[in-house]
């Protein structure tokens, strides 16, 4: 008989597991990876632990961690899941003497009372803390309680109050959710599907030269006509408007906000009110024209083009409505409450970089601000904030015009009859230089980025730049930011992509100065997040896609599933034994299915091999040798395609059967026959990027480039009216 080995933990490694810090995981080659002394050790001083390089200092900060877990009586926030076999309970750090009053009110105002019964045998730790002092020491005892709660509470955000001998012991909140994320009621009849692409693609004969809402109003009506359900759009966060070369939608400054640039003036009121802005769009129509006809998005030249225009609308607004009270002022006046201090902080920060870039292009954002300006609460931003007023309303009031234009759209849909409508885009995180970050410093860790391991797409690992969320603080927050995230992209949403959804359970931390291969993953509460994500699904009836591409686990897919929240399955990956495309029936109910992505080659980039030349070419292979093994490889994956097709009875006839015979590009007759694949799969919802029925083989983004590749920058080949044709 022979025992299990046990492993004796380092104080670095205890410490980190501590702080959820995953000593080993399996990559995407499905290989062991143990974390390196060097990455916890430098992935806790990211997370504001520090010193720990040695066994003592590593021991006297897990005693800090384990103090610091037992201070607070009750958890910030407590989430319970509605129709848990386990009741509600709420762990409480308290030893009282005499009985603890508790009084729960919902949020609709009704009130619960009653006493917690500590019962012995609710009793789940205890802990000895010995205290030192100048001549004498001591211990203190503490224990932990599950406090059941009987009363039947309704989904919601609720308050609690425990009252300790006729004084206020401690308040905290209790959110209850439903079981599952919201699903679309078409969707549980039948499978429905929809188009995807970048909004600042769409090409028209009315845009400045980038993609706007007006289109996007546009496509609704083509879409309708078709008998889609859905149109995918990249994130519309708010970027850089300052720096020309931050236009990435997944680096944005505010994952909160719109990018301004969407706005379409004409679509306005306020530009027909308004004769400067009305001079200054003639005055530039030639360029404009120009604008539109560039290959490439030329976004310093819209932004150029726009700014003026708004801000002789945002004038007529001031002058006609916000001084005259009207009900369009009392909407803006509205729409400002509602988004309250973080608007008013991102038109700040807006109105602030605007300045310092005008007079500095250097200083492209807080971290290289001068100091007193580098958090929002300082009496030196204060002070800018009534110098810069005006600057600070006219921002807020392009956020006022892109909340009004969206809305329409979204409503446009509901009209005609689109049964998802818009299906939004969440990014993984917010650019360290942004207004989230600088609205909100303690929640990010400034000291590291969010990242992924090498994997089959990229072997060298990827570094996004992105600050991670410190899992405490957001803790301490109560998951605030969180929340208001989630209804901020839901708003407009009938649907809601989370890149990297993984990061609910789990992110990849790379301390600042590493690469993708020296990180470790952190975990996250990942009960309080989906539970959150079900609950202001169901209230926005938002459906959500997780994003669930890479080295996700399982098992991550399968809680996915049990919270009705949709797998995000690429044509691409779907293989099996021996590399084969697994069948039609094979793939889940519950999943967004399509050929593509952005961040992948199209269908004919694929085939024809483009995206392993481009990648060689833009060296992102480790070795020479793997380039040339991908390119040997690709020949029977195009055959493993084929096959798939003729298999599943999708293959068009008289079509050659043998991938030899397409030496170029893919048939367009055969590319339908992929999409016809899918169409043939349980799952609910099917998506079509555009660039692959306009059979393109450039891809809209290189992941591990910034200006290497025109990423975030292309256009399509035809107007939005004329969408039609191809679909």
């Amino acid at each position: 008989m022979t025992s299990a080995v046990q492993i004796r933990l380092t104080p670095l490694q205890t410490l980190a597991q501590a702080y959820g810090i995953s000593l080993e995981f399996t990559d995407a080659f499905n290989k062991v990876q143990n974390t390196s002394p060097y990455a916890l050790e430098k992935v806790l001083n990211a997370l504001g632990v520090s010193p720990c390089d040695t066994d003592s200092a590593a021991k006297q900060r897990l005693a800090e961690w384990e103090e610091a877990q037992w201070k607070p009586v009750l958890a910030p926030l407590t989430v319970w899941r509605q129709g848990d076999v386990q009741p509600l309970r709420i762990q409480l750090n308290f030893m009282p003497k005499s009985p603890v009053d508790w009084k729960i009110t919902d949020e609709y105002g009704k009130v619960y009372t009653g006493q917690v019964a500590l019962n012995p045998l609710n009793k789940v730790d205890e802990k000895s803390f010995e205290r030192r002092g100048l001549i004498f020491s001591s211990k203190e005892l503490r224990f932990a309680w599950h406090w059941h709660i009987e009363a039947e509470l309704p989904q919601g955000y609720h308050q609690i109050e425990l009252t300790y001998r006729g004084e206020r012991l401690v308040q905290s909140k209790l959110a209850v959710t439903p079981r599952h994320a919201y699903i679309p009621s078409a969707m549980q009849q039948h499978q429905v599907w929809g188009v995807s692409s970048q909004l600042y693609s769409f090409k028209s004969s009315e845009n400045y030269g980038i993609g706007d809402v007006n289109d996007l109003h546009r496509l609704v009506d083509t879409l309708a006509e078709v008998g889609a359900s859905a149109i995918g759009l990249n994130p519309l966060h708010q970027v850089f408007p300052h720096d020309a070369s931050a236009i990435s939608p997944y680096s944005p400054s505010s994952r909160l906000f719109l990018n301004w640039l969407y706005i379409h003036p004409q679509n306005s009121v306020d530009f027909h009110q308004s004769d400067v802005a009305q001079l200054l769009y003639n005055q530039n129509k030639n360029v404009i024209e120009s604008a539109r006809n560039t290959e490439l998005v030329d976004y310093e030249t819209v932004a150029d083009l726009k700014r003026p225009i708004l801000e002789a609308m945002f004038q007529t607004f001031s002058e006609h409505h916000l001084a005259k009270d009207t009900e369009r002022a009392k909407a803006y006046v509205a729409f400002t409450q509602r988004e309250g201090d973080a608007l008013h902080k991102l038109a700040l920060y807006e109105a602030l970089s605007e300045d310092f870039y005008n007079k500095d292009s250097s200083l492209w954002g807080w971290p290289v601000w001068p100091e007193a300006f580098r958090s929002p609460d300082s009496p030196e931003v204060k002070t800018a904030a009534v110098r810069l007023n005006q600057r600070v309303q006219f921002f807020a009031y392009l956020q006022f015009l892109m909340d009004e234009q969206l809305t329409a759209v979204a409503h446009h849909c509901d009209e005609r009859h689109l049964d998802v409508g818009l299906y939004m885009d969440l990014a993984v995180g917010s650019g360290i230089g942004g207004a989230d970050v600088w609205m909100n410093r303690s929640l990010y860790s400034t000291s590291a980025s969010v990242g992924c391991p090498p994997d089959l797409f990229n072997q060298l690992g990827q570094n996004w730049g992105l600050p991670p969320i410190r899992p405490e603080a957001l803790k301490a927050q109560q998951f605030e930011p969180f929340i208001e995230l989630l209804r901020a992209n839901m708003k407009y949403a009938g649907a809601l992509r989370i890149d990297h959804a993984l990061a609910i359970f789990r992110a990849y931390w790379i301390p600042s100065g590493e690469t993708g291969q020296n990180g470790a993953y952190v975990n996250y509460p990942s009960h309080e997040l989906l539970g959150l994500i079900a609950l202001e699904s169901q209230r926005a009836k938002c459906l959500v896609i997780g994003e669930d591409l890479g080295t996700v686990p399982n098992w991550v897919r399968d809680t996915f599933m049990d919270w009705n929240i949709f797998s995000y399955r690429i044509f691409y990956f779907e293989r099996g034994e021996g590399n084969q495309y697994i069948a039609p029936q094979d793939y889940p109910e519950n999943a967004l299915v399509t050929i593509s992505t952005h961040d992948l080659p199209t269908l004919q980039s694929y085939w024809q091999g483009k995206d392993i030349t481009l990648r060689n070419e833009l060296k992102l292979f480790p070795t020479q040798e793997k380039f040339e093994e991908e390119w040997t490889a690709r020949p029977f994956e195009r055959q493993a395609l084929l096959d798939a097709l003729i298999h599943n009875n999708v293959m068009p006839e008289d079509y050659s059967h043998n991938q030899a015979d397409y030496p170029e590009a893919l048939p367009q007759a055969i590319a339908h026959a992929v999409d016809a694949f899918l169409a043939h799969t349980p799952s609910k919802l099917r998506m079509l990027q555009l660039e692959d029925a306009f059979g393109l083989t450039t891809q809209v983004n290189m992941p591990g480039t910034v200006n290497e590749h025109p990423n975030w920058r292309r256009k399509h080949p035809l107007n939005v009216d004329d969408l039609k044709n191809i679909l």
